[in-house]
């Protein structure tokens, strides 16, 4: 579902004072930074919404809270990073 100049994905739960967007790969290298003003577009009725970059936040499955991976990183256990799932959102 990429247009254009897509960045990325607006995930649900948007409003309109906050909204959370998946990065594309491609945007995770530079391509976003926070300050930075980006316009959104809504697909059902084209209305277009100017928004600015809060926080860019990343993501790794082998380093939440409690997870399944908890107990190895206690015991300084290496873990294979390639296979978590990594990605950005930016708020």
């Amino acid at each position: 579902m990429t247009r254009g100049n897509s960045i990325g994905v607006i995930l649900t739960g948007a409003t309109t004072q906050k909204a959370s967007c998946q990065l594309f790969e491609s945007s995770e290298k530079g391509g976003v930074r926070e300050g930075k003003f980006l316009v959104i577009e809504s697909l059902p009725n084209k209305r277009q919404i100017m928004v600015r970059v809060a926080a860019i936040v990343p993501q790794n499955d082998f380093y939440s809270p409690g997870d399944a991976w908890t107990e190895a990183r206690r015991k300084q256990v290496e873990i294979p990073g390639q296979l978590a799932r990594q990605y950005e959102f930016a708020n």
